[in-house]
């Protein structure tokens, strides 16, 4: 319980009982001298009940006042908490990729690709969505960043074009000035693979990239031992190494078992999704979900789970295919380190 104690000027007995009503002052004169429009604790009062919590209060004029909540909330884990990694990069990370960069804003433009070029990149820029489809029917680029909202043609409607007639694999970024989960949620549903909130860190961007080009980000363990920092991990055995209690071909086993059996399953799983099968695909998803926690793909945990559910219900509600290539994508990211970490072909 949370208790907010205050020796203003209280309220009588019988307003406390209307106080999380909307638009509820004890007086005009309230509002004038201390602001305020009534809707407050009326909001207060919402939040909490979707919660499932309560609030209350008690008041007494001249003394002051006491606004009580009480809320129960679920026992949270270490892997609910946010990553601690720090993204170590060189300046030859990009050598050899091209990128083309979509932005109606020119100094947008130049904003990303200086960046991208000082890391190695080959930029190409376009003005907006129907620039873009024409520069790609003519072109081939490893990662395109798509700006959402510009003249001619958005980068929802150029992405959806680019899914359907040019490119259904393309790595795929938008570039979006809202943070709004909807907005986000409308770029994956448009074929998008991530999103990046502007303005946004050069970090940032450098970190969604390697991940979707599966770039090792650092090999230098000296250099991230020096700046206190670790590389990106996509995938953590620290449970698996636990139970082997220091047997390495046990854990060797586990790998390439992970290596050999779960791109399969992923493939099966676009076939049901290809045959309208969704039952099967969150069976499938059930399958590999212990499979993805053991492995400690973090990122999946909660994508898994979401994929699954919505296999249970019989209909896709649109966001199937971005939650599979989010799936099909980390995977992906995962075998290629464990490859490089223990030299498995």
């Amino acid at each position: 319980m949370v208790e907010v104690k205050d020796t203003g000027i209280g309220m009588e007995e019988m307003f406390v009982k209307n106080l999380f009503e909307k638009f509820s002052q004890e007086d005009a004169s309230v509002t004038r001298q201390y602001g305020g429009t009534g809707l407050g604790m009326s909001i207060c009062k919402e939040l909490n009940e979707l919660m499932g919590g309560t609030i209350n209060a008690t008041s007494k004029k001249g003394v002051g006042s006491i606004i009580y909540f009480e809320v129960t909330f679920p026992k949270g884990a270490i892997t609910d908490l946010p990553s601690k990694d720090t993204f170590i990069v060189n300046e030859t990370m990009l050598t050899g990729k091209k990128i083309l960069v979509v932005d109606d804003n020119e100094m947008n433009r130049l904003v990303a690709t200086t960046i991208l070029n000082n890391y190695g990149a080959e930029t190409f820029e376009s003005a907006n969505g129907n620039e873009s489809l024409d520069y790609l029917t003519h072109n081939k680029v490893d990662l395109v960043l798509m700006d959402v909202q510009m003249p001619v043609m958005n980068g929802l409607e150029a992405t959806d074009l680019i899914r359907r007639h040019i490119n259904k694999h393309l790595p795929i970024i938008a570039l979006t000035a809202n943070a709004i989960k909807g907005d986000n949620e409308k770029c994956l549903k448009a074929g998008m693979n991530d999103y990046l909130s502007k303005p946004f860190k050069e970090e940032d961007l450098l970190k969604k990239i390697a991940k979707l080009l599966f770039i090792t980000v650092t090999n230098d363990e000296a250099a991230a031992k020096e700046n206190n920092a670790t590389p990106i991990c996509y995938y953590d055995i620290s449970e698996i190494k636990t139970i082997s209690r220091g047997n390495d071909e046990f854990v060797k086993k586990m790998l390439k078992m992970f290596i050999e059996q779960v791109p399969a399953n992923i493939s099966e799983m676009k076939a049901k999704f290809t045959a309208n099968e969704f039952i099967g695909v969150g069976e499938i998803a059930h399958r590999i979900k212990p499979t993805i926690d053991n492995m400690g793909i973090a990122s999946l945990k909660s994508t898994i789970r979401e994929i699954e559910k919505i296999g249970k219900s019989g209909q896709d509600n649109g966001s199937l295919p971005m939650l599979m290539q989010k799936v099909e994508t980390d995977i992906s990211s995962a075998i290629n380190a464990i490859k490089n970490d223990y030299q498995l072909a």
